[in-house]
């Protein structure tokens, strides 16, 4: 169907008062559900609202374990915050300078791989490793002792998981949060901790040292490597939406990131190893309410006008160039209301009456075979709704 058309009967539906009144109906509909989405999120925006199903610590989630007031704090301290959509891993591929697009890293900072999503390879370390190696600093956070451990040995054997878990970390059911050894000051001026997380390390593997613990074990190790250090956190809950504003936990994460960045200005958010990619970055848009929502009462307003086009007048179909119109549309009404199965016998006997009529009309034009189905179907006590249809069509025809 051209366009041209399309618009014509658009034309034509809106001609018609009902028309008019029911999308009248459903603009004041879209209107209030705006309204009181707005007043809901505005009501509730310094809060997270809603516990998030299943754990995504994303910058782009705004649900309960997201980041993204994290980020969003961070910018308003006038750092400079950038999502990675790429695997950092990428960035080893030779290309010429006119096809390689300009990497995300284009200053010295700290890159947050906060709770990863997916699995956690010995490549994906040694990419780490990397950048740590070019003056980075890598903080990995996790409250999961199994990627805990995964990065700390990435060459283990996947059987030997839970003998390293067992020796080098330690699940606490209430732990103490009350810092017993603090190398660089960090927790200096943080008076109230809460860490929802219960994984301590027990010891610190070598090469690596110790930056902060409590009576429980090691909350943070370091590993210097070149210029840049790997960090190890072992804590990622208290960085979510719906934590970081218990205790000190906001000043917490400026201080550990601060004491980071030294004297660069850039956070890094690690989103590829959350599964986004580059060309999916209108998440971001997506996951704010009031981007969510435009676009979510526009689906909605598009799919209720298609439907009660539907109800009002059918679906819209091509209707051929015919040479009597009248017969046409009054065959298709008549199939409509056949389809739905009411009157069925009143409406068949119309139909076989006007066609009989029709036929004394135009003799000529009467198939004889068709006259005597008709006949046939007249006679029968029992309609069946198949025939009716073939009859339709044959008239049609």
């Amino acid at each position: 169907m051209s366009a041209k058309k399309f618009f014509m009967r658009l034309r034509v539906l809106f001609r018609d008062k009902s028309t008019r009144s029911l999308f009248v109906y459903i603009l004041i509909a879209i209107v209030i559900l705006g309204v009181a989405y707005f007043i809901r999120y505005r009501v509730a925006e310094s809060e997270a609202r809603f516990r998030d199903r299943y754990v995504s610590m994303s910058s782009f989630n705004d649900g309960s374990s997201g980041t993204m007031a994290l980020r969003e704090f961070l910018d308003s301290l006038e750092l400079d915050t950038k999502p990675v959509m790429e695997s950092m891993a990428a960035e080893r591929t030779p290309t010429p300078d006119i096809f390689k697009p300009q990497s995300v890293f284009d200053k010295d900072g700290v890159i947050l791989v906060i709770e990863p999503r997916l699995i956690i390879e010995p490549e994906d370390v040694a990419v780490f490793e990397r950048k740590a190696g070019e003056g980075y600093t890598l903080i990995f956070l996790s409250d999961s002792d199994d990627k805990i451990i995964r990065f700390l040995f990435p060459e283990a054997e996947s059987i030997d998981m839970f003998s390293l878990n067992r020796e080098w970390t330690v699940s606490i059911n209430n732990p103490s949060n009350k810092i017993s050894f603090d190398r660089y000051k960090i927790f200096d001026g943080v008076d109230n901790i809460y860490f929802p997380g219960n994984i301590r390390l027990r010891k610190v593997p070598e090469g690596w040292s110790g930056v902060a613990r409590d009576k429980d074990g090691f909350l943070i190790i370091e590993r210097k490597i070149d210029n840049g250090k790997l960090v190890v956190v072992s804590d990622s809950q208290f960085l979510s939406n719906i934590y970081i504003r218990r205790a000190d936990n906001g000043f917490l994460a400026y201080r550990l990131i601060s004491h980071y960045l030294a004297d660069a200005d850039t956070v890094y958010f690690d989103e590829y190893n959350h599964g986004y990619r580059r060309h999916l970055t209108m998440l971001y848009f997506l996951a704010r309410p009031e981007y969510r929502n435009i676009i979510l009462h526009a689906l909605i307003l598009v799919i209720l006008f298609f439907i009660a086009i539907g109800v009002r007048f059918g679906q819209l179909k091509y209707v051929p160039d015919i040479e009597d119109g009248r017969i046409y549309y009054y065959s298709e009404g008549m199939s409509g209301l056949i389809a739905k199965r009411q009157f069925e016998k009143e409406i068949f006997n119309k139909i076989t009456d006007n066609y009989t009529k029709l036929a004394r009309i135009y003799p000529g034009k009467i198939r004889r075979r068709v006259m005597r189905e008709i006949e046939d179907l007249s006679e029968s006590k029992r309609h069946s709704l198949r025939a009716l249809f073939d009859v339709i069509r044959q008239i049609k025809s």
